[in-house]
């Protein structure tokens, strides 16, 4: 499954659901989907920033597999 079917697949789960955005482990952008209604909150480097530090928080995870068990998502 690619970046883009993996974000309409998660946009499909609820409405409540405003934003979904699927990128690499260095924090490039791969896609983004966001709901019409949704203004974007932070600029474009501000998103780059936020990306990087959710790859890291995975890599930092990923660190403790063999003690928690595969994850699933990081918040």
């Amino acid at each position: 499954m690619n970046a883009q079917d993996r974000v309409r697949k998660v946009m499909a789960v609820s409405p409540s659901i405003r934003v979904a955005t699927v990128c690499a482990m260095n924090g490039k952008y791969l896609h983004s989907a966001r709901r019409k209604v949704v203004k974007n909150r932070l600029s474009p480097t501000e998103s780059k920033k936020a990306l990087k530090a959710a790859a890291a928080m995975w890599k930092e995870r990923n660190s403790l597999t063999r003690k928690l068990g595969k994850g699933k998502y990081v918040l």
